[in-house]
Formats: C-alpha cells, sequence, structure tokens
C-alpha cells in the first residue's frame, strides 16, 4: 500500500503554546515527542493542509517532535525531526558580542587621528581620517540591513566582525594612504552596521521570549561600558610600548572573540 506523502512540523521555540502542522487534505496528523509520547492530534479538514495545534503549555527546549498522518487506511513516514529551541540561547553569547563590539572598536575610534598623525607625511592630514570613516557610516545603517535579509542575521554580523578586524589591524601591517583610507572607510562602515544588528536581533529576542527584561537596553549599557575601559586599557598598552601598534593588536583580538561569539550564537540557533 503506497504510504502518504509525509506531513511536516513548522520550527517551534520554548515559548510557542502552539504547533503549526502541514500534511494531506482530510488526513489525521499525531505529533509525538522524543519518549513516543503523544503531543496531540490534529485533523486536517477538506481544503486543509495546515492547522495549529494548541497546546497547554510550551515544550520543554530540546524536545525532539515527528509526526505521522493517517488517511483512509494509509499511514505516511515519519516528519522529519524538529527539535524545540532555546529562544534565549543566543542572549549569552550576544552579550560577548556586544561587550567586544563596545571594547574593540572604540580604540580605533579614540586614536584614529592620532595613529595618522604619528606618520610624519600624513600628519598635517590626520583629521581627514574621520572624513573617511564618515563616507563609510553614511550608508552602512541600510546596507547592513538589507545584508541581513539577504544573508541572515548571523552571517551578516559575521562579515561586520570580519570587516572590522581588518579595518583595525591594517594599519599595524601598512602605513600607506592607501591602507589608511582603507582602514577608515571600513572603520565606519561597520561600527555603526554592527550596532544596527544588535539592536535588531535584541527586539526579536524580546519579542521572541516575552522578556521583562529590556534587552535593547541591557546590551547599551555592556555596550557603553566597554567604551569606558577600553581606551584607558590601550593608553597602558600605548604609554609602555611607545606606539599604538600594541593597542590595535589588542582591539583586534577583543573583536575576535566577539567573532566567535557570533559563530557560536549561529551555530545554537540552527
Amino acid at each position: 500500500m503506497k504510504a502518504l506523502l509525509k506531513p511536516a512540523i513548522a520550527p517551534v521555540n520554548d515559548q510557542n503554546t502552539n504547533l503549526q502542522v502541514k500534511g494531506v487534505e482530510g488526513s489525521t496528523v499525531v505529533v509525538k515527542d522524543n519518549n513516543n509520547n503523544v503531543i496531540g492530534t490534529v485533523v486536517l479538514g477538506k481544503g486543509e493542509t495546515t492547522k495549529s495545534l494548541q497546546l497547554n503549555q510550551p515544550l520543554k527546549a530540546g524536545t525532539v517532535l515527528t509526526a505521522t498522518a493517517t488517511k483512509n487506511g494509509k499511514t505516511s513516514y515519519a516528519s522529519d525531526p524538529v527539535t524545540v529551541t532555546d529562544v534565549t540561547a543566543p542572549v549569552a553569547p550576544m552579550v560577548n558580542e556586544v561587550t567586544s563590539e563596545g571594547t574593540g572598536y572604540i580604540i580605533t575610534g579614540t586614536f584614529l587621528v592620532a595613529i595618522v598623525k604619528s606618520i610624519p607625511e600624513f600628519a598635517d592630514y590626520a583629521a581627514l581620517s574621520w572624513m573617511f570613516v564618515g563616507l563609510g557610516a553614511i550608508p552602512s545603517t541600510i546596507l547592513w540591513s538589507m545584508m541581513a535579509e539577504k544573508l541572515g542575521y548571523s552571517k551578516a554580523t559575521n562579515l561586520a566582525f570580519i570587516l572590522q578586524i581588518i579595518a583595525v589591524i591594517l594599519p599595524v601591517f601598512s602605513e600607506s594612504i592607501t591602507s589608511l583610507v582603507i582602514s577608515s572607510i571600513l572603520f565606519g562602515a561597520t561600527f555603526l552596521g554592527l550596532t544596527t544588528l544588535f539592536m535588531s536581533k535584541a527586539q526579536t529576542l524580546m519579542f521572541q521570549s516575552n522578556s521583562k527584561i529590556n534587552l535593547v537596553a541591557s546590551l547599551t549599557v555592556i555596550y557603553s561600558l566597554g567604551q569606558m575601559i577600553a581606551p584607558a586599557l590601550s593608553g597602558v598598552l600605548i604609554g609602555e610600548s611607545g606606539n599604538y601598534n600594541a593597542a590595535l593588536i589588542f582591539a583586534s583580538i577583543i573583536l575576535c572573540v566577539g567573532l566567535l561569539s557570533s559563530m557560536y550564537s549561529y551555530r545554537v540557533t540552527n
């Protein structure tokens, strides 16, 4: 006897109180967990291929769900398994991302003009470095929002971190005018872009988790703490080394921590 087309369960997190189940019209779909307990049953009427299964309470994160359908004595194969995700799982790595960005970007932001001024042939034009930062920053929030829609939030954030690391570390390896211009533009294009991505993700997490904590405000405070602490630490490095390279390397390492946190966040949510 030919089996029915297997049903499907839409992605679900540990805050959801209903499951979206898809199947063949006229079929009865039974949803079970990984312990073979029946979570619920939906009957798809005439013309229905999707129906909501109401839950008494949200399912525990990590629960694996499958569904099978029956119709006129025919039984489907089990659906592809769906794991209930922890909606708050990305919060911890996101705190690391924001802390790293606030700490890492501000070092270049604070000392950029001084770095350029320390190069004799460009000393008279040091202030222009922020003009190039501005050129990169002007379209950045729109461009990174579009990038997030096209690539997804996590991939866009990873890319922004990589470009900012390049921007910060580039003056360590080259003091040419081309390197300084590229560094300034990339820096401007990423520090506002990352802030935009962070705030967008924070609002999404707040909505998904129904959190009473204002995550946007909390992350802003964390970001600000990094901005306050980093210049003092980098000032010590500059004083000890007599140049800005140690501070820029320190900033790059901190930003790499942010990148790794972003990559980890992508893993726990996909």
